[in-house]
């Protein structure tokens, strides 16, 4: 993934944009099964709805907003993203994140039972990084910004929202990891999959 919207183009401009946020604590059960179930709906849909993207916009819009609730919650953060001439290269794009996202995380049964028996609840690997990616034509402040604290990140899932209301997305695609609320995220595994993660 490509981290740094890097030369603003004057002319045709589409900005494919994704921002990930590491929530632990309080906010990881009530934050997170609404942000899994949102993603497996999406996910289930698979575009065979005629209603799709407007379902995927909603969500992400959703998501931003359960992110905002449990600001207190943030950990670390990152944002990133690139700009393209034609709409058909920001598809591409679009694609490959959505791959790269789709491999941060995995686990076997197995894995799953060893870890929840060797967490708990106010375990610090009670935590999850949720993946927002976004692709739009023109060019928004909110978003496209340096990512340095939580003023920054806020302004950043406010900036989608109004993507969102302004019927402005062309594409949105929602990430968890872990994809389910009983697995565990380590530090190593957060170190080893999320390595553009920046404490806040």
């Amino acid at each position: 993934m490509i981290f740094g919207f890097g030369k603003k183009k004057k002319d045709s401009r589409h900005v494919v944009a994704t921002v990930l946020v590491a929530v632990d604590g309080d906010a990881f059960v009530p934050a997170i099964v609404k942000v899994t179930r949102a993603a497996q709906r999406l996910a289930a849909d698979d575009g065979r709805g005629v209603d799709t993207f407007a379902g995927a916009s909603q969500a992400l819009a959703d998501t931003a907003r359960v992110l905002l609730d449990h600001e207190a919650n943030w950990d670390q953060a990152a944002l990133g993203g690139d700009v393209f001439d034609s709409e058909d290269d920001a598809s591409a794009q679009v694609a490959e994140v959505y791959a790269d996202l789709s491999g941060r995380y995995s686990s076997s049964p197995a894995d799953n039972d060893l870890d929840k028996a060797a967490g708990d609840d106010t375990s610090r690997e009670r935590r999850a990084v949720v993946m927002l990616t976004a692709c739009y034509q023109g060019e928004d402040a909110d978003v496209e910004r340096e990512l340095n604290d939580r003023l920054d990140l806020a302004r950043v899932l406010r900036g989608l929202i109004a993507l969102h209301e302004r019927d402005a997305l062309l594409a949105a695609h929602i990430h968890v990891a872990p994809a389910h609320v009983d697995d565990r995220l380590t530090d190593e595994q957060l170190l080893m999959l999320f390595p553009e993660l920046n404490t806040l």
